[in-house]
């Protein structure tokens, strides 16, 4: 029953009606049902040329973190960083993210951000 209830959460706040895409098919669904809510959030809108996103930060899940940018400008947030060895990493995420916002999300994480 806790599972369904998380189901409906996801669905209810990262759902992306643009791509017909229930909350639990997206990344940040994704992260929230094997994770849970983040103890920490840096969510920012965007400004210039750095995108909207968000970072989540896990205390007590060993000191996760997942970045995830609206690369559209329509709400629709991509997973591009993370210390998670179980995700993906976008190469050129800094890149998308834009030096302004790499030292938002540097002074954010402190050491935990590593350079690859």
């Amino acid at each position: 029953a806790r599972f369904y209830d998380a189901v409906t959460y996801a669905n209810a706040f990262y759902g992306e009606p643009r791509r017909r895409l229930l909350g639990w098919q997206t990344d940040r669904g994704r992260v929230f049902l094997r994770e849970g809510l983040p103890t920490q959030v840096l969510r920012r809108q965007q400004r210039g040329m750095v995108p909207a996103y968000e970072v989540w930060r896990y205390f007590e899940r060993g000191g996760r973190y997942y970045l995830f940018v609206d690369r559209t400008n329509l709400g629709t947030y991509y997973l591009i960083r993370s210390n998670d060895p179980r995700e993906m990493r976008e190469r050129r995420w800094q890149d998308i993210l834009t030096p302004a916002g790499v030292r938002e999300v540097v002074a954010f994480l402190g050491r935990e951000l590593v350079y690859p």
